[in-house]
């Protein structure tokens, strides 16, 4: 009978000689088992916290930043926020939304459209915003950087760069890329455009349709005020900024959108996205587990025949390759947890080979002390 359950293994075997022997002598076909509660345990623990993460979105984060964010703009102009200086910071926005490529995204690697290096600008001092390459640079070339599988956010120091891997979308559910390309569409189909005096203006003809034909995703009219009559979910025209639901349409004047309108438009992005978010993460539980337990039984089988052949060289005795195979599955339990929890690592392949490489001599010395 074992003397360790597999919870207990999850810990031990991080650094337990005793729990590898165990493993051997009393762990018949409980490997693959052992691996179904590991990786169910980590994307529930991993499924817990991105649910208390979403329950913490709110209003009052979006609009605090974009507070942050107007007011240290202002002091670096010296300057007051005012409503004059705020058009002034969208119309920035705007231009420097016009000059993002077409984008695409394809099982979690961005495609872009275009020569690269490809340089965003400030359109205030043509200084570089953010740039997309395939390789990185040093120094880099821009505070942020897009390579075709992560973001780096450039810091003022080292300690302060943030990295974002783009399959990082799977921690919410497998990212939806059929949306996610939506998205980066109206995103990239941006064209210039700049208010005054609460009035939109555009330097390309009106209107101006982006995404499908049947039902625009955005449709810009600056030849006409008021709400239009145009099929589109998000329809701007000279004077008037309308959105279309299911459940009704929604219009606001640029002129009477203030702190009040932002915070409730902001409260019911956060509403939408831990609604999506809550469903998104509970209907891919399964289907990780799945997944994730089956890659595991291949590398546990791969792992088996490196404990094999070490224990061969070894001259281990009287351990069948069923057994080296369990070793393996419980050897790579201090991968499964890194990788779970800490999934931006740097050269992480290497690493986490390297990682259970380490655990299957321990596990193999283990059985060659009883020897």
């Amino acid at each position: 009978m074992p003397v360790y359950n597999a919870f207990r293994a999850i810990g031990l075997s991080f650094y337990s000689k005793s729990l590898y022997r165990d493993v051997v002598r009393y762990w018949g076909g409980r490997g693959f088992r052992y691996l179904v509660i590991v990786v169910g345990t980590c994307v529930l623990l991993q499924t817990a916290l991105l649910a208390v993460m979403l329950s913490t979105m709110d209003a009052k984060t979006v609009v605090s930043y974009i507070d942050s964010h107007i007011e240290s703009r202002a002091r670096a102009q010296g300057t007051a926020v005012t409503r004059a200086f705020v058009e002034k910071e969208l119309s920035r926005l705007f231009a420097v939304m016009a000059q993002i490529p077409p984008l695409t995204l394809q099982r979690g690697e961005l495609h872009v459209e275009g020569t690269l290096p490809f340089v965003i600008k400030d359109p205030d001092n043509n200084n570089p915003l953010a740039v997309f390459v395939r390789e990185a640079k040093d120094p880099p070339l821009a505070p942020i950087e897009f390579f075709p599988e992560y973001i780096v956010f450039h810091g003022a120091s080292p300690n302060q760069e943030h990295t974002i891997r783009f399959s990082e979308g799977e921690k919410l559910g497998r990212l939806d890329e059929e949306q996610f390309n939506a998205a980066l569409e109206m995103i990239s189909s941006f064209p210039p455009l700049s208010i005054k005096g609460d009035l939109l203006t555009m330097d390309v003809p009106s209107p101006y349709v982006i995404g499908r034909e049947v039902q625009p995703l955005m449709i810009i009219d600056t030849t006409t005020t008021g709400i239009s009559d145009a099929n589109a979910t998000l329809l701007l025209t000279k004077d008037t900024l309308t959105l279309r639901k299911k459940k009704g349409t929604y219009s606001w004047k640029y002129a009477d959108i203030d702190r009040s309108t932002i915070e409730k438009a902001a409260e019911e992005a956060a509403k939408y996205l831990r609604r999506e978010g809550y469903s998104a993460l509970m209907k891919l539980v399964p289907f990780k587990i799945a997944i994730n337990w089956a890659m595991l039984v291949l590398a546990a089988a791969l792992f088996g025949v490196v404990a094999r052949t070490l224990g061969a060289y070894k001259h281990v005795r009287a351990v069948t390759f069923d057994e080296y195979i369990r070793l393996a599955a419980v050897a790579l339990t201090p991968m499964i947890i890194g990788k779970f929890f800490i999934p931006a690592l740097p050269f992480a392949t290497v690493f986490y080979c390297c990682l259970v490489l380490g655990y299957i001599y321990l596990a193999v010395s283990a059985q060659k002390e009883l020897d």
